[in-house]
């Protein structure tokens, strides 16, 4: 009875990741907004925003306590979901290709312009003390590579007049002018060989 009308979160999140598998970027945006649990009040959720549940109690719960709050009655696929949603919006769905036989790094992500910071931010990275600058946004890629997105424009990768990458740069080394990275520092990249990849949205 208590699961009866609830809001599965893996349901959920099959729903927002086929917008985005079918172009629907402005729509996903949109939900994301009630639907992710990230964007969610802590308070009516009722444990951290930072943990998936198995499903959320509806308003037609019996106990109108419980509507938002989200519980954990058995494994929930949720974070699979999450995981793959997150990989797109991050990197696009295939970062690395080979064109020509030769391996490319070209990134695609699918980012809201007001997601970049308005001031610079301290935080930490593996243990470290890591400063990110005013219109950057960070994530990690591969695992244990730093990724750092700097759009000064603070517009949308999406959409009309969408940034896309035009400047990366490997471990602060010289700038690549490109809208890819090819050949050995592609697969440097692709084998973890590097620590922090910067990436300017132009």
């Amino acid at each position: 009875w208590f699961e009866n009308e609830s809001i599965w979160l893996h349901m959920s999140y099959k729903y927002l990741l086929e917008l985005i598998r079918c172009g629907l970027y402005r729509e996903f945006f949109d939900d994301a907004q009630t639907m992710l649990v990230p964007f969610m009040d802590p308070g009516v959720y009722g444990r951290s925003i930072l943990e998936n549940s198995s499903f959320l109690a509806c308003s037609d719960c019996p106990d109108p306590r419980a509507a938002g709050r989200g519980f954990i009655a058995r494994l929930t696929g949720s974070t699979a979901e999450f995981i793959h949603i997150w990989i797109l919006l991050t990197v696009g769905e295939r970062p690395f290709r080979l064109v020509d036989g030769s391996l490319q790094l070209q990134l695609t992500p699918l980012l809201l312009g007001e997601w970049f910071t308005t001031q610079e931010q301290s935080t930490s990275w593996r243990g470290q003390p890591l400063s990110l600058p005013v219109d950057s946004l960070a994530c990690a890629f591969l695992g244990n590579i730093l990724l750092v997105y700097h759009n000064p424009a603070r517009r949308d990768t999406f959409g009309q007049q969408p940034v896309l990458p035009v400047r990366y740069a490997i471990d602060g080394g010289p700038p690549i002018e490109n809208t890819h990275i090819e050949g050995e520092q592609a697969h440097r990249i692709r084998h973890r060989e590097c620590a922090r990849l910067d990436v300017w949205l132009g």
